[in-house]
């Protein structure tokens, strides 16, 4: 992100703001709710439009060129971005298959299995959990091994087990030269993992130094 800003009529939720996550990097945002780390996600997700300021991602004008920049980017958004009407399965077998991978089925019991989903594939998104949705918002996001994983307050609703998959997620695409951007309210969770950490704050962000 290069000079982005974000307004709403009369009201600057993002000013001026650049960041920067590199090949292999774990970066994370804090800050109270209402400071801007949503809307600095939703633009990096492509799902916002940034009122001024460049985006891109793999080198590639993400603003311009944003079904194209979607193909690398996996997002944990607060709405689980979800059919509700459909069952896990359906959900992850549809997202596989718009994203054209070679054997949808076989990387939808993948990404089941390392989220623990396997033994409610077939229930309807409707009836599930807070804390099941975002396990099948995960799977979701890494089906197709993104280059590019944005999380917003993943923690929220899991149970240690969910929580302890998830970062052993963040941790093998940090591993394997992928980038993570998280914005959490919890240090604790970030504390071992990330490269650099930003508060926001009026729009704005503050380095914060990693003990």
């Amino acid at each position: 992100m290069d000079s982005v800003c974000k307004r709403y009529g009369a009201a600057t939720i993002l000013d001026d703001l650049n960041l920067s996550v590199g090949v292999g990097q774990v970066v994370s945002i804090m800050g109270v709710n209402g400071s801007g780390k949503s809307t600095l996600l939703r633009i990096a997700a492509t799902l916002t439009t940034p009122t001024s300021g460049e985006l891109s991602v793999n080198g590639a004008d993400a603003v311009k060129y944003a079904a194209n920049a979607r193909r690398y980017i996996g997002a944990v958004m607060h709405s689980p971005m979800l059919y509700s009407d459909l069952t896990m399965r359906e959900n992850l077998a549809l997202f596989a298959t718009l994203c054209q991978l070679d054997d949808p089925a076989e990387r939808v019991e993948q990404v089941a299995s390392r989220l623990a989903l396997d033994d409610r594939m077939d229930e309807r998104v409707r009836r599930l959990s807070h804390g099941y949705r975002k396990r099948v918002a995960i799977a979701r996001a890494i089906i197709h091994g993104p280059s590019l994983l944005l999380l917003d307050e993943p923690e929220t609703g899991l149970d240690n087990a969910a929580l302890d998959a998830l970062m052993d997620i963040v941790i093998e695409w940090k591993s394997n030269g992928r980038s993570v951007l998280i914005a959490t309210h919890s240090t604790e969770f970030v504390s071992d993992v990330a490269d650099a950490v930003y508060r926001m704050s009026g729009g704005r962000l503050r380095t914060v130094e990693i003990d």
